[in-house]
């Protein structure tokens, strides 16, 4: 799993939009 499909399966989950959930990623990340 690469990091776009993460910030989809984070985003299909949560119910947020692709960009809040690549915020939050990156934001976890470092």
């Amino acid at each position: 799993m690469n990091k776009t499909e993460l910030i989809d399966a984070m985003a299909a989950d949560a119910g947020i939009s692709k960009a809040a959930a690549k915020k939050a990623l990156e934001s976890f990340l470092g």
